[in-house]
């Protein structure tokens, strides 16, 4: 460790920052205790490394720092992410520092950039108050002189007098200056950036909680709301331009946090108020919410009830005393509760009633089903021993109950006599029903068919007789 606290001096001697000086010595001793002397202590940190930080070898990193790692074995170091980390080997080990804006890697560790040399491709630094020349170091100039540092032409001197926290920065830089516990530093905040207690920041990441609170930076990410470091994908504004930080768990919709967010079939996106849930990409009243046996979520259109997972119009909900509701079935209704089939629920002077199954209700009485006829609009009931025949038309009429209802191509409806057939949209009489190859045909009065042809009856010669 000997030839470590020589280089040590000297940097110190050279005008090396405090805080670089107490890195290089905290770096050190941080090696000694986790490397081959004390195995046991290495990644011992990292167990309470909790995020957005993260675990450089055995020590955290929060989201505004880098991990610089000297060598296995070894412990770590964060440095801020504008900071360069610079690895030295001397004979008592490796170690790794910061290096500041304004200053690089060298032999001797962080160096002002006034005071890198190189010399045979191996970067030195100059000595305090020297610059480095094509004839190596010389005396720094007064007017480029900045504390213990030496800029360049192109720079300006940034520092604090009566101390070491000196460096140069570019002409369009901001001068920041902090205050630690550790001591003072130095910082050049670019265009864009502004000085906080934390270092140089971002615009859009300065923030100031009140008038006793200094201005600090927000971390990567994030940005200031009302005095508050916010997700980035938390921050809404409303139509006005106003900003509001949205809670863990809530969507910004419409410039309103929305802790539930309902997305149509067709990409809408709308914020279910409370009270609501979203089914099917649309809020839905909670009253309205109804869920079947398998757990499908379905809900109720106004005027409807959930029974039994089914929506329910309220003339089908049927009820007994000491039971529980239940959905008569489509196209049934409730009667004193029990479902009927809306074709046979029947009322006569305010008195409802169910016709019993098999017949239907027909001017206010149950009719047998085949015996219930129409003419248009108009309904009544055949009488007993009759059925109704209905052509295309809509026109209906009675026929007797042994009869066949036949249907003319013309839409009258017709009804059979006895031992009669409906052939082609016609009545046609048994004997004169004829079957071909080609189809059944009913052959003309006066004949009947003999071997799939119409014969007329006084030609008892076979004489065939052709029929279109």
């Amino acid at each position: 460790m000997g030839n470590f606290f020589d280089e040590l001096s000297r940097g110190v001697a050279n005008g090396m920052p405090r805080r670089d000086a107490l890195r290089m010595l905290l770096t050190a001793l941080g090696a000694l205790l986790a490397g081959p002397f004390f195995p046991s202590r290495a990644k011992a940190e990292c167990a309470n490394c909790a995020a957005p930080n993260t675990c450089c070898v055995d020590v955290c990193c929060t989201p505004e720092q880098q991990c610089c790692t000297a060598a296995p074995g070894f412990r770590g170091i964060c440095c801020h992410l504008d900071e360069t980390c610079c690895r030295r080997e001397t004979s008592d080990g490796v170690f790794e520092v910061c290096c500041p804006p304004g200053t690089r890697c060298a032999k001797e560790g962080c160096c002002p950039d006034a005071q890198i040399c190189g010399i045979g491709g191996v970067a030195h630094c100059c000595p305090p108050g020297t610059i480095c020349t094509p004839n190596g170091c010389v005396e720094c100039p007064t007017t480029r002189k900045c504390g213990p540092l030496c800029c360049n032409d192109d720079q300006k001197c940034c520092g604090v007098p009566g101390t070491t926290a000196f460096t140069c920065c570019s002409p369009d830089d901001t001068c920041c200056v902090i205050t630690t516990p550790n001591g003072t530093f130095v910082r050049c905040c670019p265009p864009g950036s502004r000085c906080t207690q934390n270092g140089c920041c971002p615009d859009a990441q300065v923030c100031s909680g009140d008038a006793t609170t200094p201005p600090f930076c927000c971390p990567t990410g994030t940005s200031c709301v009302n005095g508050q470091c916010c997700a980035t994908s938390q921050t809404c504004v409303d139509s006005a331009g106003n900003l509001t930080c949205c809670p863990a768990g809530t969507t910004c919709i419409g410039g309103h946090c929305c802790d539930s967010v309902c997305t149509s079939a067709d990409g809408t996106v709308e914020c279910c108020p409370p009270g609501t849930k979203c089914i099917g990409g649309h809020c839905c009243s909670d009253s309205a919410v109804c869920v079947n046996t398998a757990g499908v979520l379905t809900c109720c259109p106004d005027g409807t009830k959930c029974i039994n997972g089914e929506c329910c119009t309220p003339a089908r909900i049927c009820q007994v005393a000491g039971a529980p509701p239940v959905c008569c079935p489509d196209g049934s209704i409730c009667m004193d509760g029990r479902c009927c089939p809306r074709i046979q629920a029947c009322s006569v002077n305010g008195q409802r009633f169910c016709c019993p199954d098999g017949t239907v209700c027909v001017n206010g009485k149950c009719c047998p089903r085949e015996q219930a006829c129409r003419t248009g609009n108009e309904l009544f009931c055949c009488p007993g021993n009759t059925h109704c025949c209905i052509g295309p038309d809509g026109r209906g009429r009675c026929c007797p109950m042994k009869s066949t209802c036949c249907v003319s191509p013309n839409g009258a409806a017709e009804c059979c006599g006895p031992n009669e057939k409906c052939v082609n949209g016609g009545c046609c009489h048994e004997s004169r029903i004829c079957q071909s190859a080609t189809g059944v045909t009913c052959c003309p009065p006066g004949s009947f068919c003999s071997n799939g042809k119409c014969i007329r009856a006084r030609d008892r010669d076979d004489s065939a007789i052709g029929i279109e």
